[in-house]
């Protein structure tokens, strides 16, 4: 039971959308002082205080971390959470490797520019302020300080993703709805105080061919972030 609250815990605090426990268990997580009842007897795991509480002793009281279920996930016989379980991978890697300022091109790879690639960026959280100016938080996965922002956001529709977007309420990165677009965006702060919104596909293939390479760069495309396929099978953005 301990172990199912750990990875509760740490499910919550990295894509803010806590998994379920099964059975007569979720309401242990009340109990404890972890959860609440919301609406129709729901459990709601959004107590920040008692959730802070429960990283702090799982990471340094257990072998249960943030990366040990990150592991475990990717390592599950099921071909669709191993598919989700890669996103998740992929953001941590992403969080960790921009967590100080680093060279783009140390990370992705180039093609056709090169002096993107020479900038050195620091992940960021971004807020819009009620003058409409942004304001950014630098994000540091491994710092013991708390920062002022949260780490994942899985919005559940495409509305609650555009929303999102619109103001990402100093969120480090998202996993939008899967019928939207990429499955996971983060936001850089360059050298140069540009923005660069980073926009992902992830794919949990040993090899691609040129067509389902391109149909995956397509789903990046932000006139195609809500689309559908036509009898063709080429996207066709929705109203």
């Amino acid at each position: 039971m301990l172990r199912q609250i750990a990875g509760f815990v740490f499910d919550y605090i990295f894509t803010g959308k806590p998994r379920s426990l099964g059975g007569d268990h979720n309401a242990k997580l009340v109990e404890y002082g972890v959860a609440r009842f919301g609406k129709m007897g729901h459990i709601l795991g959004d107590e920040p205080l008692a959730i802070l509480a429960a990283v702090h002793y799982f990471t340094n009281n257990t072998p249960w971390s943030l990366q040990y279920f990150l592991l475990e996930e990717v390592c599950t016989p099921n071909d669709t959470a191993r598919g989700t379980a890669l996103e998740h991978l992929g953001a941590y890697l992403l969080a960790a490797a921009f967590r100080l300022p680093r060279r783009l091109s140390d990370i992705f790879e180039f093609v056709g520019v090169s002096d993107l690639g020479n900038q050195r960026a620091h992940l960021v959280a971004i807020h819009q302020s009620s003058h409409g100016t942004l304001e950014y938080t630098p994000v540091d996965i491994f710092s013991s300080q708390q920062g002022t922002y949260i780490l994942g956001h899985s919005p559940r529709t495409e509305a609650e993703t555009l929303s999102w977007l619109r103001d990402p309420k100093r969120v480090a990165f998202c996993f939008p709805a899967h019928t939207f677009g990429p499955d996971l965006i983060l936001f850089l702060l360059l050298e140069d105080s540009t923005l660069l919104r980073v926009l992902l596909q992830f794919k949990y293939r040993s090899a691609m061919g040129p067509k389902a390479t391109s149909e995956a760069y397509r789903t990046t495309d932000p006139s195609l972030f809500v689309s559908q396929l036509t009898n063709s099978g080429k996207p066709q953005a929705r109203p």
